[in-house]
């Protein structure tokens, strides 16, 4: 019996086992019609549907036994964990789409995403934009335009990107909000001019950041530290006490949230008394001062802010001086007294010399009455 032609056996058997294994064939025109045939099988079918010949593919989709596969709609935890794992720019060119902006946040954080996507993702929310600003493939002409952004944290990220350029550097130097000057200070990019201007900033840390940069080269003419004007000192006094008016009544509506909680949370009349008590001393408003500042300072993303990272600082210092307040008022109580009456024990040479002269003036005046009391009695 002749051995039977593959093309005609794929396009007329009736076994999908046979056409299961006519699939797998070196020639292309015996694999579509393996995919003509109605009788193959839906997995068979599914196979070469993934056939890099066009005509096996379009054949499959022919077929009425042919199902196509139904798309895997990923979740939004799914994508984010994608976006943060990816190494592939094009899949997180899409992502750089999804209406999840965490995804977008994800992706922008990505060092594998191309810059491109990274300058599109540019004009997103501002959440986006830190990161875009963060990552260190950022191009020098997208970081440029965010060094003008209109959000603070976004232009900080930028002053700290090594990769910003030095002219971009040099005009966040002129930024008024000191911490962003600050990062300029640090940044291994920054040229040795914009460090030397630096170096006379108004503020301690700056000044003391481009001092210790490497790139700083110091000059025998040192820019002179520039002296602030009336009008300078003012503002800066009111921001001071504007912040410290704020930590005062934030630190108040604390202790009040605080126990507005408890009451809440079935705290007896007994114990809420004795928390009240405790909150309304020194040493309570120090914790509460100190928990608020520590609390800000590491809180994600509005630690990088400087205005709260500026009232942190006011709470911190304020707590850490009524804890101090607290721990001196006690050690005086205790040893004031003690260190009272040994100095009142003390007594300078001076008092002894005119004490004893006394006492030998009495003992001399005491002899004399007796001497006259005895002759006295003889009379």
């Amino acid at each position: 019996m002749a051995k039977q032609d593959p093309i005609g056996l794929a396009l007329k058997s009736k076994s999908p086992k046979t056409l299961d294994k006519l699939s797998g064939d070196k020639d292309a025109d015996v694999r579509c019609n393996v995919a003509r045939n109605p009788q193959t099988s839906a997995e068979t079918l599914r196979k070469l549907s993934e056939d890099a010949d066009e005509e096996v593919a379009k054949a499959v989709k022919n077929n009425p036994n042919y199902r196509k596969p139904e798309k895997k709609v990923m979740t939004v935890e799914e994508r984010r964990q994608l976006a943060i794992k990816s190494t592939s720019p094009e899949e997180l060119a899409k992502l750089s789409e999804d209406k999840d902006y965490i995804v977008r946040l994800k992706v922008a954080n990505n060092p594998n995403t191309s810059v491109e996507t990274l300058a599109k993702l540019s004009e997103d929310i501002y959440y986006v934009r830190w990161h875009v600003a963060d990552n260190p493939h950022t191009s020098v002409e997208t970081l440029a335009k965010l060094s003008g952004d209109a959000d603070y944290c976004v232009r900080l990220k930028v002053a700290r990107n090594p990769h910003t350029s030095i002219e971009t550097l040099a005009k966040l130097s002129e930024y008024k909000g000191w911490y962003v000057r600050c990062c300029v200070a640090s940044n291994p990019n920054t040229s040795a001019e914009t460090l030397a201007k630096l170096s006379g900033d108004m503020d301690d840390d700056v000044r003391q950041a481009a001092l210790n940069h490497p790139n700083y080269r110091p000059s025998n003419q040192e820019t002179p530290m520039t002296k602030p004007s009336f009008t300078q000192t003012f503002q800066s006094d009111l921001v001071s006490a504007s912040y410290r008016t704020a930590a005062h009544h934030i630190s108040k509506s604390s202790r009040q949230l605080l126990l507005s909680v408890l009451r809440e949370h079935g705290f007896k009349k007994k114990q809420l008394r004795a928390v009240t008590d405790l909150l309304e001393t020194e040493y309570g408003q120090a914790l509460v001062s100190l928990g608020i500042g520590w609390g800000l300072t590491h809180f994600p993303h509005l630690g990088e802010d400087e205005r709260v990272q500026r009232l942190a600082e006011e709470f911190r210092v304020s707590g850490m001086s009524s804890g101090m307040n607290v721990a001196v008022g006690s050690l005086m109580e205790k040893f004031l007294p003690v260190v009272t009456g040994v100095m009142g024990q003390l007594q300078a040479p001076g008092e002894r010399l005119r004490i004893a002269e006394n006492k030998e003036e009495e003992d001399e005046d005491e002899e004399m009455g007796e001497v006259v009391e005895m002759k006295k009695k003889r009379k």
